[in-house]
Parts: C-alpha cells; sequence; structure tokens
C-alpha cells in the first residue's frame, strides 16, 4: 500500500479517537444528554464555527475541545427542546449592571428618536436584552429610581399611561444638557499619586498630588490591576455621588476584584466583568489618574 496513504489513514484513526474521547467526556459531563445526541450536535454544529467563505471542512473535533473547555467553566448550556431535540449553546458569565450602564442606554435610544416621537418601553425592554443578554425586570428597583431621578432633572419625561399600558419616555426640556454632560471626556483635573513597585504595588493618594505608574519588567500584572482598582474603591469611598451608586459601584469593583486574587482566575469570566470597568471608573473627575491606571493594568492583561 502506498505510504502516504498509510500515513492518511493513520491520521484519521487518530483523529476519530480523539473526537471520540472529547465527545465522551462531554457525554460524562452532562449525563442527560446521550452520546448519540452529542455526536448529532457537533455534526450540525460545525457551520456555526465556519468563517465566512471557509470551505466545508470537518471541524467536528475543534468544536468539541472548544465545548469541553466551556463546560469546564461552566459556560456550556445544555438542555433538550421538544421540536428542535438536544441544544447545546455556548453561555458567558452575566454582566455585573450598574445603573449608570441602563442611562447611558435610555440615552442612545432617545438621542435616535424622531423630534416628537415617544420611545416605547418594549423598545427598551428589546434593546436591553440584546445589549446585555438579560432582562430589564431584573433591575425594577434600579430602572425606577433612575427614571424617577432623570424626570427630577428635567432630562426626560415619562408617561405612565394612567396604568393602561407600558409606559413611554420622550427628552426633556434639559435633554441637551444631560446629553452634553454624558459626553463629556474626562476631566484632567489633580488626582491621587499612583506608584507602582512589582510584585506589590504601593498606592499613594494625596490633595493635588500628580499619578507616578511605574511598570517594572516581570510584575504581577493582575497585581497591577490590583492595585489600580483598590485606588478606585479609594476614590469611589469620597465621591460625592449617591449611596446607591457607591454600593453599585463598591460591588462592581469588589467582583473583579474577587476574582483575580483567586489562585486561577477565569478568564471568561473576567471578559465579562471588565467590559464596562474603564467606563465606570471614568466616570468621576477626580478618578482620572485611577482611571489611567485601570486601562495600563488592562493593557498588560490583553483587554482593551
Amino acid at each position: 500500500m502506498d505510504q502516504n496513504l498509510l500515513d492518511a489513514l493513520r491520521g484519521l484513526t487518530g483523529y476519530s479517537d480523539s473526537l471520540d474521547s472529547v465527545t465522551k467526556s462531554l457525554a460524562t459531563m452532562y449525563p442527560d444528554m446521550p452520546l448519540l445526541a452529542w455526536r448529532e450536535a457537533l455534526f450540525v454544529a460545525q457551520s456555526d464555527y465556519r468563517s465566512s467563505g471557509e470551505s466545508a471542512s470537518d471541524l467536528k473535533l475543534q468544536v468539541a475541545l472548544r465545548w469541553l473547555e466551556l463546560a469546564k467553566e461552566n459556560c456550556l448550556a445544555v438542555k433538550f427542546d421538544p421540536v428542535k431535540g438536544w441544544i447545546v449553546k455556548e453561555k458567558l458569565p452575566e454582566q455585573k449592571i450598574l445603573p449608570k450602564d441602563i442611562e447611558k442606554l435610555l440615552l442612545r435610544l432617545l438621542k435616535a428618536l424622531p423630534e416628537g416621537r415617544s420611545l416605547q418601553y418594549f423598545e427598551l425592554q428589546v434593546a436591553f436584552e440584546r445589549a446585555t443578554r438579560q432582562s430589564l425586570s431584573d433591575y425594577f428597583d434600579e430602572f425606577g429610581d433612575l427614571v424617577n431621578g432623570l424626570t427630577e432633572k428635567r432630562y426626560i419625561v415619562w408617561d405612565d399611561m394612567g396604568g393602561r399600558k407600558p409606559p413611554r419616555f420622550s427628552k426633556g426640556l434639559d435633554f441637551d444638557e444631560w446629553s452634553e454632560m454624558m459626553s463629556k471626556p474626562l476631566s484632567t483635573s489633580a488626582g491621587p499619586t499612583i506608584n507602582f513597585h512589582a510584585p506589590v504595588g504601593a498606592v499613594q493618594t494625596g490633595h493635588n498630588s500628580t499619578a507616578n505608574i511605574q511598570q517594572t519588567t516581570g510584575s504581577n500584572d493582575y497585581q497591577q490591576l490590583k492595585i489600580a482598582l483598590q485606588a478606585a474603591l479609594s476614590e469611589f469611598s469620597k465621591a460625592d455621588i449617591s449611596h446607591q451608586d457607591r454600593e453599585d459601584v463598591r460591588d462592581y469593583l469588589q467582583s473583579i476584584l474577587n476574582e483575580i486574587q483567586k489562585e486561577k482566575p477565569n478568564r471568561l469570566s473576567l471578559k465579562s466583568l471588565l467590559s464596562d470597568v474603564a467606563t465606570t471608573v471614568q466616570t468621576l473627575g477626580s478618578s482620572s489618574e485611577a482611571y489611567k491606571a485601570v486601562v495600563v493594568a488592562l493593557g498588560l492583561l490583553g483587554f482593551s
């Protein structure tokens, strides 16, 4: 037999054995879903993982390996649908949504409306779900406080439709002021001095102090982020913001600190948690140097 053919057959045997092994591992982790159903799901899922224009090559092993890694991180969802059969989906850890996130979305939707047009509540619900993969109803209290606050400042007007229909929202008298305020760049006023010394860091803050960020080769990148977040927490604790906003920010930043302080931080969880951390820290003009430190630390970790 031709040697090239023999090598090809050996390669196919190795591929088949590897695919079978990974598929069995998935079936062991999710015993409710039969092995044959896993094989069918992997076959069907190939089209979802091919790049545009890619040839119809066999991707079952690549997909299986990806699913196995996600399963180990508890980021793979498996369910049975009476019509469609077994469904396998990737899932990312839920983000912590802050009132500022909802405010940004509400502003964006109102700005895009034609003059005289109102924003329907269901439109906000749909946009929120698309942006966060979460339900706005889960943030009922936060949303209510936000709407009341924006109404008092005359940024928006909302009509509860006499309780007969879902509310709708429109631009208030001072909408332009709100829009301008939300789009202002970060203040460059003097903030705390932050000095980093690897592998552990020292944070110095003071009145009218300047920031010096020193990065040492070989330093612990997570340690850099930890120090920057601790500096941001310190600034937020003294900020002139509402108690609820302060608590929201503290919980959000603390959840990131808890993750990076683990022996082996979960990269998928961090990617989700860090998606809006720079924007959150940037909300305080007096935190400009802490913001820069956070951005530097994120860059070291490969997050933009």
